[in-house]
């Protein structure tokens, strides 16, 4: 089981080359990968788009590169047709003006366009993209690791709401049965305090076991305990699979609170009705920590 919370990051440098790189995760019901990058590996974006895919399935995830190319040597040149170009104007500005004085080598050099220096992040080199593509990697192996720990604290916190929700049906099974026979007696004494006990009306027995039956069946609630029992199998098994099982956890908790709030409904024991609220604290909780889940 993997969270789909976590961050890694690594760096690395050589050769005047320095590459850093951050990954963070976030919840999402999907995949969505946000990766920024310097103009010089814009043409690598796919390729960094399909390595977080490589190592994430499902979460909001966003990369940034980082490179510092400062210390690699730059090369300059002088653009000698723009000194030829400035020489002229400037020859001929003199000449109208009727000033002697030619352009000096440091008027020249501070105008515009005479010097170039190489665009030094233009393109990546193949050579530079592997140093950098190495620290993606480590960055996203940090990444998923991180998610592995957070995981396996899930897994422990969901099964320990799993075991409180499995003894708080238990006591909902144990209890509807009872809250049969006591509404059967709790309809007779009614019946008898009614009747007053003297009078010429007669209840049949026969008629007070099909009111006692209508009621039973209203309040019936053993299918959605035996649904909740059938899912909370079902979360057991999830929680000791290897495989992604996020999606599979969500639908388990929605249809659990479903079957709780049936139950809630049907229920007009006050004891029934407090081990509804609690169960639906709980099934709550359990959903909230499954939208954490890859």
């Amino acid at each position: 089981m993997k969270s789909m919370t976590g961050f890694g990051a690594a760096s690395r440098s050589r050769s005047g080359l320095a590459a850093a790189v951050e990954v963070r995760s976030v919840n999402n019901r999907f995949l969505k990968v946000s990766v920024r990058v310097p103009s010089a590996l814009s043409s690598r974006e796919h390729e960094i788009d399909a390595l977080v895919r490589e190592y994430v399935t499902r979460g909001t995830v966003n990369l940034v590169v980082r490179l510092d190319l400062r210390e690699r040597p730059v090369k300059v040149r002088m653009n000698e047709e723009a000194v030829q170009a400035y020489r002229k104007l400037l020859a001929r500005l003199g000449r109208r003006a009727d000033l002697p004085d030619a352009p000096t080598l440091d008027l020249l050099a501070r105008l515009p366009g005479v010097f170039e220096a190489e665009e030094i992040d233009a393109v990546l080199p193949d050579s530079d993209w592997e140093l950098v593509r190495a620290v993606i990697v480590t960055a996203l192996r940090r990444l998923a690791a991180m998610r592995r720990r957070e995981g396996s604290n899930l897994r422990k916190d969901l099964a320990g709401r799993r075991a409180r929700i499995a003894r708080l049906v238990g006591r909902l099974g144990k209890r509807a049965p009872r809250v049969v026979a006591e509404n059967r007696d709790r309809l007779r004494e009614r019946v008898k305090a009614l009747l007053g006990g003297g009078g010429e009306i007669r209840v049949a027995e026969e008629d007070l076991a099909r009111e006692v039956a209508i009621l039973a069946e209203r309040s019936d609630v053993t299918e959605e305990i035996t649904r909740l029992s059938s899912h909370l199998d079902q979360l057991g098994e999830a929680l000791r699979a290897e495989e992604e099982v996020g999606r599979r956890l969500d639908f388990l908790a929605q249809e659990m609170l479903r079957e709780a709030n049936t139950i809630s409904a049907k229920s007009a024991d006050v004891e029934m009705s407090r081990l509804c609220v609690d169960l639906k604290v709980e099934l709550d909780r359990l959903k909230e920590q499954v939208q954490n889940v890859e």
